[in-house]
């Protein structure tokens, strides 16, 4: 009996990569949608912390879609 093809395994680093795209994708979009709908627990979501302005949520959007597409090809 022949032994079935496997798909190939991605790398710590690759996965990793990947865990970053889609926290960059999250965390600026949920801060978009924060300066949208005037929530502020999603534009400053840590108490005493500097908020996110909405360029910033933007960016890392941005970014995390940049790296996403950098990652899937």
């Amino acid at each position: 009996m022949s032994s079935l093809p496997t798909l190939p395994r991605k790398s710590w680093l690759e996965r990793l990569s990947l865990a970053v795209a889609v926290s960059l994708i999250v965390i600026g979009g949920l801060a978009l949608a924060g300066w949208w709908a005037h929530i502020d627990s999603l534009v400053q979501p840590l108490a005493g912390a500097a908020a996110i302005k909405a360029n910033e949520a933007l960016c890392l959007l941005s970014f995390g879609v940049v790296l996403l597409m950098l990652e899937v090809g």
